[in-house]
């Protein structure tokens, strides 16, 4: 997790946001209970991404599963290597089901800070790029360019107009 550079980009496996909202839905939340059905599987059984990490040892110079929420996760990585980050929220992969929840409520938390979807959360040296792409190229597994590791301290979320998008949240603290 201390190895991240500024300039390193950063790249996510699968889709986020699917097992936070299957979450919601259980819970009785009216907005995500429509939905539950689409995403349930990804709460209770969640498909741990070995063969991505297994394919890009010693080409990704970061990496953390998405357990606790995107923000929160990318955020261990930033804090030991020293680092910040921008993450352009538009370029997430998400399911149809987050997708069609995000354009009714506009709620980016569930996507950048509900836990438990146990996505790789990966950090890789600009000049590896082609080699990591090359790497995933292969898996059946979406691997997917989401931002950039930059100097300072602090994450950013940013639409696709690169304007600050304000996300409170940034996931489960357990301590």
């Amino acid at each position: 997790r201390d190895q991240a550079r500024a300039g390193d980009l950063i790249y996510v496996t699968g889709t986020l946001g699917d097992a936070g909202l299957a979450l919601a839905g259980l819970q009785g939340s009216s907005v995500a209970v429509p939905y539950l059905e689409a995403v349930q599987s990804r709460l209770e059984l969640p498909q741990p991404r070995i063969e991505v990490g297994l394919a890009v040892a010693g080409i990704a110079t970061g990496g953390i599963d998405i357990s606790d929420g995107l923000l929160a996760d990318l955020g261990h990585i930033c804090e030991a290597s020293g680092v910040g980050a921008r993450v352009d929220l538009e370029k997430i992969a998400l399911s149809d089901a987050v997708r069609a929840y995000l354009q009714q409520t506009g709620d980016w938390k569930m996507v950048t800070s509900s836990g438990d979807d146990y996505e790789l959360c990966l950090t890789v040296p600009r000049q590896r790029q082609a080699q990591f792409e090359a790497a995933v190229a292969g898996l059946d597994v979406p691997v997917t360019l989401i931002g950039e590791i930059e100097a300072g301290s602090q994450i950013r979320c940013v639409d696709r107009h690169h304007q600050p998008v304000d996300i409170a949240a940034t996931g489960y603290r357990h301590f």
